[in-house]
């Protein structure tokens, strides 16, 4: 039921217009990823140095975007300052939380436990 309801929601919230940010802490820009959070599925998780291949996103002024996973990020949608839609290639998507604190960006949720990555901007 829980999954149904998510749906409901990204498809109702998928159709809205989203807005674009600007100024320092706009998502716009590319994103490579510093860290991750480690969760055992009992939410006593830490966050833990990410040193895998580069990882990264990037969020398009048109609200389009890019990353190095596969599926690929193809569209964000901004809800609202704390929650964006990610939504993938392969047509699944995704609710998140978000928060951009001095360039560091921090996406959690999208999934059943406790997880998130953070990504420091890459600044041009």
């Amino acid at each position: 039921m829980r999954y149904i309801a998510c749906i409901l929601l990204t498809i109702a919230i998928g159709c809205s217009k989203s807005t674009t940010q600007t100024g320092k802490d706009s998502i716009v820009g590319k994103w490579l990823e510093i860290q991750y959070l480690a969760d055992p599925g009992d939410g006593s998780g830490t966050w833990q140095t990410y040193s895998g291949n580069k990882s990264y996103l990037i969020f398009n002024a048109d609200s389009s975007g890019e990353s190095s996973g596969t599926p690929s990020l193809k569209y964000y949608h901004l809800l609202s300052d704390s929650t964006l839609t990610l939504e993938f290639d392969n047509g699944n998507s995704f609710l998140n939380s978000y928060k951009i604190e001095n360039n560091t960006l921090t996406l959690t949720g999208g999934c059943i436990e406790a997880c998130g990555s953070k990504y420091t901007k890459v600044l041009n």
